[in-house]
């Protein structure tokens, strides 16, 4: 079995020695590493044509700056292998990452899912995340909420992906999207599966938060955020068919939890009371609605939500404010 592995590069090389070395020391050697340079303007270029040179498993692709998501798509349309997986330039792989995925790929599964060790760029502390040692069966939303941690399913590393399901449904990582982009990626694919998912507790993919400038770790516009709350909301009501979220608290918990998050860096956004009115106007009456329902709320929340609701988008602010 082959794997491809797509990074997206943007202004990484401060960080892409450190992360090409760990790609090949993979124990791991049949794979294709796909580097798509994202416009970069410092010398990432030159790196990875110096690496591809000395190693015929590596392709190295220059395009201009269109974001993660685009650069990530374009990667997909040049794999050539069975599986795909991801990863960014700022990270760091351990040996055995590949091999560990490859090795609970079988027949009976259509995704391998691994867990992640997060890592602060000073070092400061460590913690492992998403790791679960078992099969979820391919419809078991609950199971998967609960045992993977569904917070973490951003992360779209650490996974293996076949190539077959992601060409067969056109599956693309949203290009409109600053944020969460990799969450929607990731329960989209899941949709489609055809057989279950082998989960494997290996933390061999060592996540570096809080790295400066990182092309996969930015902030979002009022627009997108607009747009991650009903894109959101379309993946788990229409799609997935989730209204009620008794059987799924965990995945109620972080709905919720990102509404109001997503809500509060819409009116956080530097912009004046007329921009922030105007982008509380663009959000759907019933996406709101799907969200205030999700759990019980507090006096002051309830009250907040009956005024955005009911159009009152002045005192929605002022009282928000208090």
């Amino acid at each position: 079995m082959s794997v491809s592995l797509i990074v997206p590069i943007f202004n990484a090389e401060h960080y892409l020695p450190t992360f090409l070395t760990s790609v090949l020391s993979q124990s791991y050697k049949d794979f294709e590493l796909i580097l798509v340079n994202d416009g970069s303007t410092d010398n990432s270029a030159a790196i990875c044509d110096k690496y591809a040179a000395e190693d015929p498993r590596i392709r190295v692709y220059h395009k201009k700056n269109e974001g993660v998501s685009a650069t990530r798509n374009f990667g997909i349309g040049k794999a050539a292998n069975e599986f795909i997986a991801f990863a960014d330039a700022d990270d760091v792989l351990l040996d055995h990452y590949l091999s560990d995925l490859i090795s609970a790929a079988n027949g009976k599964v259509d995704m391998v899912v691994s867990a992640v060790e997060q890592i602060r760029n000073n070092d400061t502390g460590k913690t492992t995340v998403r790791s679960y040692d078992g099969l979820i069966m391919k419809n078991d939303l609950q199971t998967l909420t609960e045992k993977l941690q569904i917070a973490n399913f951003g992360y779209v590393y650490s996974i293996l992906y076949r190539k077959s399901i992601i060409a067969k449904n056109n599956l693309k990582f949203d290009t409109r999207l600053a944020q969460s982009e990799d969450l929607l990626f990731v329960l989209d694919y899941i949709r489609h599966l055809d057989k279950d998912i082998a989960c494997i507790p290996s933390a061999n993919y060592l996540y570096i938060i809080d790295v400066p400038n990182s092309g996969s770790k930015r902030k979002a516009s009022s627009g997108s955020i607009t747009l991650q709350l009903s894109l959101l909301y379309e993946m788990i009501a229409k799609k997935y068919g989730i209204t009620d979220f008794t059987a799924f608290p965990l995945l109620g918990q972080l709905l919720d939890y990102l509404y109001y998050k997503k809500l509060s860096e819409l009116v956080s956004t530097e912009q004046t009371d007329t921009d922030t009115i105007r982008s509380l106007r663009n959000l759907d009456k019933d996406m709101i609605r799907f969200y205030q329902r999700i759990k019980k709320k507090s006096l002051r929340a309830s009250l907040l939500d009956f005024l955005l609701l009911r159009s009152h988008y002045q005192l929605f602010l002022k009282l928000r404010n208090f």
